[in-house]
């Protein structure tokens, strides 16, 4: 199964924090208390939760990187542009 969990919906994660993560059922003790089939899919639940939150956190700064790499690009061409006409002079 291919699972792309930088694209969760984000109504999703409203509902799971709703109904489950203020839930005081909602912890591995007690999933995996009912099945060991329960206990991993909390774990999963939990980790794309997690995961989720890290993710849409640290969006602006991956946006800003990509920019930053963007301008240094600039930066390197003219800086080996400028290289190779003192080159020339030289």
């Amino acid at each position: 199964m291919n699972y792309n969990r930088e694209t969760i919906n984000p109504k999703y994660i409203e509902k799971l924090e709703k109904v489950c993560m203020g839930h005081p059922k909602f912890n591995e003790a007690d999933a995996y208390g009912g099945s060991k089939a329960t206990g991993y899919l909390f774990g999963w639940v939990k980790a794309m939760y997690d995961f989720n939150k890290v993710f849409t956190e640290t969006e602006p700064l991956r946006k800003q990187l990509d920019e930053v790499k963007r301008v240094v690009e600039v930066k390197q061409a003219e800086l080996k542009e400028k290289k190779e006409m003192l080159e020339k002079i030289n």
